[in-house]
């Protein structure tokens, strides 16, 4: 219980009181949190326009979450666990959403663990990325490192073949072939196409990979 204090979480199941309102069930589940803050919490619902007397069922799904965002904030957690937040906020307050993570994480003594399949929240915020397939971790590390680690390149198919082993996963299109590759910080030929990945081309051509038996863990 005493790790549990300093961990905030924002999962989407519904675990509040469907006919408490949101200061009651504050309140209510506030007691578990020996640095609960109504104050705070008060302040987080003005500011995520939800009206405190409101019964909890009467929210709508993006409401709800941000109730549970501004709880998880209001009893001053060190650790923050967010399971696919952003996907029920709309464009305005997901803005707002980062802008409150990049204030909790400012002072370098708090983390947040974000699960998410929004590749521009990781590439937004993150420091660390870890990508999960079916239970299988295929990639760790912090993003510079990994995205140092990897290059897109687009070519002829022969060409990327020759690849070898540093052949991650390569995608035949109508105009030709790109592929994802391991870097090795050699040239490369100047008939290829070379790049750095961005989050989610690497997410994408990882899973492939996978998929097809050339695990590429970092």
């Amino acid at each position: 219980m005493e790790l549990q204090q300093d961990i905030g979480f924002v999962f989407h199941e519904e675990w509040f009181d469907d006919w408490d309102s949101l200061i009651a069930n504050s309140r209510h589940y506030g007691k578990y949190y020996k640095n609960y803050d109504e104050t705070l919490l008060k302040e987080y619902l003005k500011r995520f326009r939800l009206d405190g007397k409101k019964k909890y069922k009467k929210l709508s799904k993006g409401e709800k979450l941000k109730f549970t965002f501004a709880f998880a904030l209001a009893h001053h957690p060190k650790l923050l666990l967010l399971d696919e937040p952003g996907a029920n906020f709309d464009q305005t307050f997901r803005e707002e959403f980062h802008h409150i993570l990049r204030e909790f994480t400012a002072d370098g003594t708090k983390s947040v663990i974000l699960s998410t399949h929004i590749t521009s929240d990781v590439d937004r915020f993150a420091d660390y990325l870890l990508l999960l397939k079916k239970g299988r971790q295929l990639l760790y590390g912090d993003i510079e490192s990994v995205r140092d680690a990897y290059r897109m390149v687009a070519g002829e198919r022969h060409a990327l073949r020759a690849f070898g082993g540093r052949l991650v996963y390569m995608e035949e299109t109508p105009v030709g072939c790109s592929a994802l590759v391991k870097h090795d910080h050699a040239e490369y030929d100047r008939a290829l196409k070379v790049w750095e990945p961005d989050t989610e081309e690497l997410m994408y051509y990882l899973a492939k990979g996978a998929e097809h038996g050339r695990g590429n863990q970092i």
